[in-house]
């Protein structure tokens, strides 16, 4: 579903993705918040065990994703890729055949 919505991204205007980027980047530091309630990472998952593991995997997770998408917006921001309100996105990057021309 990512893949998808990452994909299709340049369909959108710049500024609607870069919204909905930073959307979701607010939406996995609350998940994240909602897992640390329960889970510290810091402690590791000593005394929950294999459940402990699993909110350890939840954190990192979390972390690695937010950290991506940040990636992701900064470079659109400074201008990476062309979006649907800018032109053509796939100009250079398909075969022209592979575009069913």
């Amino acid at each position: 579903m990512k893949t998808a919505a990452i994909g299709f991204m340049v369909d959108l205007p710049r500024a609607e993705a870069v919204a909905l980027l930073k959307e979701r980047s607010r939406r996995i530091e609350q998940w994240r918040a909602s897992v640390t309630e329960h889970y510290i990472p810091e402690d590791g998952p000593g005394q929950l065990g294999h459940i402990g593991e699993i909110m350890n995997m939840w954190v990192h997770t979390a972390d690695s994703e937010a950290e991506w998408t940040r990636g992701l917006v900064s470079r659109i921001e400074q201008g990476a890729y062309t979006f649907a309100d800018e032109g053509e996105p796939f100009a250079g990057l398909l075969a022209e055949d592979a575009r069913g021309q």
